[in-house]
């Protein structure tokens, strides 16, 4: 390894106890628990008798469509108003193949069979937030898409884009 990618690579960290830990597997074993800590949270229940209260803004019909399979037009709309040149995910497909193949694989990604689990997998990085990260704080967790997912995120998006004004207020 050279230059930067050296630079990046995590030799040892310091635990949230103090304990420095060295090695691929002892690192990635300390990330996952540390990160797992902090985006589950903590251990409390969440009183939900309030939330009977609100009133329901959301139409059956507005959540039947958020929850509607989305039509080959849909989905081509959203394929070619994506950057051609994105980053392509662990799956190394960008956006470029997608568009300039759409004729030849849409009806074998988007046909109505079942996605395949590998085309909605993510690949998580720690990106230091320091020159020296030593610990998992110095870190930024980011996830890295495949172009698939990337494709139903914006579905979703911009099916809840008329919604959203609903459901939060200007302020």
């Amino acid at each position: 390894m050279r230059g930067r990618r050296r630079r990046l690579f995590l030799h040892k960290i310091c635990t949230d106890t103090d304990t420095w830990v060295q090695g691929d597997d002892q690192i990635a074993q300390e990330a996952c628990k540390y990160f797992e800590e902090m985006f589950i949270g903590q251990n409390c229940r969440i009183d939900e008798s309030m939330i009977q209260l609100l009133p329901s803004l959301v139409t059956t019909e507005q959540n039947k469509r958020l929850q509607e399979m989305p039509t080959m037009e849909e989905l081509r709309e959203v394929v070619f108003a994506m950057n051609p040149n994105s980053a392509p995910g662990p799956d190394g497909i960008g956006g470029k193949f997608y568009q300039s193949c759409w004729n030849v694989i849409k009806e074998d990604l988007f046909g109505g069979s079942i996605m395949p689990k590998f085309m909605s997998h993510a690949c998580l990085v720690l990106l230091p937030k320091t020159e020296h990260p030593t610990k998992f704080k110095d870190l930024r967790p980011i996830s890295l898409s495949n172009f698939s997912n990337k494709i139903i995120s914006k579905i979703l998006s911009v099916r809840l884009a008329d919604i959203i004004p609903l459901l939060i207020s200007d302020n």
